[in-house]
């Protein structure tokens, strides 16, 4: 009965560990992955997809990790040299893109700053703010579809800030 009990006791905590799994960035950020999502290596191919939603003259931000679903892909990068209110603005002009939706959110640790957006065949939600964790860093996300009403979702319900990112809701 004991052994039984022990297994029974040790199966729970590695179906726990597993519901928990969880991919860090941004030094001190986590984001919890859902159970259809994988974290995918920085290949050529993933870094050029990656670079038609981020880097341009303007502003630079590397590819730190990448997470990929069935349906859509998350980038996460992090500035250099730039504040989310910067690369707002640059984003807001950029042309090679049509902005649907801009959102400005903030918390009593974050702004961030919302974009839905379509370029050539893709929607994009790009999610700009500065990690309360560690200030210094500014993140940007990319939630990458060709489904306009998923990423629709994310956008307004702030997804990815609020259940993955486990930031409280904008009220």
């Amino acid at each position: 009965m004991k052994k039984t009990i022990y297994i029974l006791f040790i199966l729970i905590v590695l179906s726990s560990c597993q519901s928990n799994k969880y991919l860090r960035f941004a030094i001190k950020e986590k984001y919890f992955l859902s159970e259809n999502e994988k974290v995918l290596e920085r290949t050529k191919t993933v870094i050029t997809q990656y670079d038609k939603y981020n880097n341009n003259l303007e502003h630079q931000v590397p590819l730190e990790k990448c997470i990929s679903a069935s349906n859509y892909t998350i980038y996460f990068g992090i500035a250099i040299n730039d504040t989310p209110q910067s690369m707002n603005k640059v984003y807001k002009q950029d042309k090679s893109h049509t902005i649907i939706k801009h959102q400005v959110d903030s918390t009593k640790k974050i702004i961030a700053y919302n974009f839905f957006v379509k370029k050539d065949a893709d929607y994009n939600y790009k999610l700009i703010y500065k990690t309360a964790k560690r200030p210094v860093n500014t993140v940007v996300i990319n939630l990458v579809s060709k489904d306009s009403s998923l990423v629709g979702n994310y956008f307004e319900n702030k997804k990815i800030i609020f259940e993955n990112l486990k930031y409280k809701p904008l009220k």
